[in-house]
């Protein structure tokens, strides 16, 4: 479209050049989103196998603690002395693990602290279920946003694009993990994932 520029008057083409470019840029941005949303829809099925999860989140906060640090976020951690193992695609669960931090990160902004607690969740059978809680010092999760977040699109952020915990509800449903996400007006907000015996 942009070839008719050259037979556009002078006092049109500017405009018509700049309006054809907002749409060239946007039509971008939508490409790269439907892709991200594409890689939601395409998650493979998980490769299982016996894995430890300390170290799994030990790795995540090493690559996370530059720009925790530079937003005055620290980590605490509240792990049993048992090593907690599950059954996990470990990429799968890795991703998951890496948007919940993000988000507990930007929940905070600034000045705040993430703890990590490993645990093991008792059954009713008496039996041991490894669990993770990830808990924020952010100000909570608004009431308006409370029932559309895990909805595909739904963001509270201004440039988000709604697929972040979409991704991790989809990851944590296929291992067959129960998940909640609590955040009482004023904090903490809790991300809690039981993962399956």
């Amino acid at each position: 479209v942009l070839t008719y520029a050259s037979e556009l008057t002078p006092d049109n083409r500017k405009d018509f050049e700049s309006a054809i470019g907002i749409v060239i840029a946007r039509t971008e941005q939508l490409n790269g989103f439907m892709r991200s949303f594409a890689d939601v829809v395409r998650l493979p099925v998980p490769i299982l196998a016996r894995q430890e999860l300390r170290p799994i989140l030990e790795n995540l906060v090493g690559l996370l603690t530059p720009v925790a640090s530079t937003r005055e976020i620290c980590w605490k951690w509240d792990v049993q002395e048992e090593p907690i193992v599950v059954t996990i695609d470990r990429s799968q669960i890795e991703q998951a693990f890496v948007n919940i931090l993000k988000n507990a990160m930007e929940a905070i902004g600034h000045d705040g602290t993430i703890t990590i607690r490993l645990l093991v969740h008792a059954t009713a059978h008496g039996s041991g279920r490894g669990a993770v809680v990830i808990e924020d010092t952010g100000p909570g999760i608004p009431d308006e946003a409370r029932a559309n977040l895990f909805t595909p699109f739904f963001s509270t952020k201004e440039t988000g694009q709604g697929i972040g915990l979409t991704l991790v509800q989809e990851i944590l449903t296929q291992h067959r993990c129960e998940y909640s996400l609590e955040g009482p007006p004023g904090g903490p907000t809790q991300f809690t994932i039981v993962f399956p015996s």
